[in-house]
């Protein structure tokens, strides 16, 4: 189960190989790692049941990506 939901922001920044800047991104996480980054509308579905969703409208966020999908 997903902890942490990060959804809606604006922009959101990622350091995975493709350096993608995505807006209305979405951040979900589990434990202490970052299990899936991409728009909100592809995410909520499968983590809308996270422990916490956080709203980030009007924010940037940023992944440091060093554990997911062979990053």
């Amino acid at each position: 189960m997903t902890d942490i939901l990060i959804r809606d922001a604006d922009w959101l920044i990622t350091v995975d190989r493709e350096r993608r800047i995505l807006t209305d991104g979405a951040l979900a996480i589990q434990g202490d790692r970052i299990v899936a980054v991409g728009k909100t509308r592809d995410l909520e579905a499968e983590h809308s049941s996270a422990r916490r969703i956080i709203d980030a409208r009007g924010k940037v966020a940023s992944s440091a990506c060093t554990r997911m999908r062979g990053c």
